[in-house]
């Protein structure tokens, strides 16, 4: 707690001028040639000055230095432009249903996201590949959807990751990481529909599915394209304990 300006100038004489964010060792070099060689000298500076000589954000950096605001932290964070869900698997991938549930789950995490923002995807990209480490070629193949009306019903994603996966499944391929990307994101009140092809969406539906998984535990409620026993799975033997959410998580002092 800095209280008095006293307090201030102390701390700020006792701070490298790099300690300061957004000021870098070049910066630094550039700053102390000039006799600038803590917070507090930078603080005493003319902030015109520093805007003439480097740049806006220095200027706003000596601003806030001095106590005024000038960069606040945002109340809404704003709409995502691309979702996407990505993961390595704990196990490697040498089937064609094991991938085609992985991509469905990772379809699954995506829209729910996707919809938790109130927005529509235009299109959605795919992709799997093995390790570079793995002996062999490395292969990342990828596949690309477009929707003719954007949508944000997962029935819709599932069904567009089983067309890629003609395009993402090679037999002998030990797959490693696979994922699902939403692209072209739009706000779901700007929807445009198309006059030939109208919309199948079924928000209802989706409300039913994520307001299960909300009351009852994620994953309550699923589609049965992501498979019921995951062999893919992440492993998670390290996970670190979650003692502030979780009640069998808390740990056990035996005396």
């Amino acid at each position: 707690v800095i209280n008095t300006p006293q307090e201030k100038q102390a701390l700020l004489s006792r701070m490298a001028v790099a300690d300061v964010w957004g000021i870098g060792g070049r910066l630094e070099k550039r700053l102390m040639a000039m006799g600038i060689n803590n917070a507090y000298t930078l603080s005493q500076q003319s902030p015109a000055k520093m805007r003439k000589y480097f740049s806006i954000v220095l200027e706003n950096t000596v601003r806030e230095l001095q106590g005024e605001l000038r960069l606040a932290w945002d109340e809404i964070r704003p709409a995502k432009k691309e979702i996407y869900s990505t993961r390595s698997f704990g196990n490697r991938v040498t089937t064609r249903n094991d991938l085609r549930a992985a991509l469905a789950t990772h379809a699954e995490i995506a829209t729910k996201k996707l919809r938790a923002q109130h927005s529509l995807a235009h299109s959605a990209t795919f992709f799997a590949a093995n390790s570079p480490h793995d002996d062999g070629r490395y292969v990342k193949q990828s596949a690309l959807s477009n929707f003719a009306v954007p949508t944000n019903d997962t029935r819709h994603i599932i069904h567009a990751a089983s067309e890629a996966l003609n395009k993402l499944f090679i037999p002998g391929v030990r797959y490693y990481k696979v994922g699902v990307g939403l692209l072209d994101i739009c706000d779901e009140t700007n929807r445009q529909d198309d006059l030939f092809s109208p919309s199948t969406d079924n928000s209802a539906l989706m409300a039913v599915l994520d307001s299960t998984n909300a009351r009852y535990g994620r994953n309550t409620m699923h589609f049965g394209a992501r498979g019921f026993q995951q062999k893919f799975a992440m492993k998670r033997d390290f996970l670190t304990k979650r003692a502030t959410t979780r009640w069998e998580e808390i740990p056990r002092i035996k005396c």
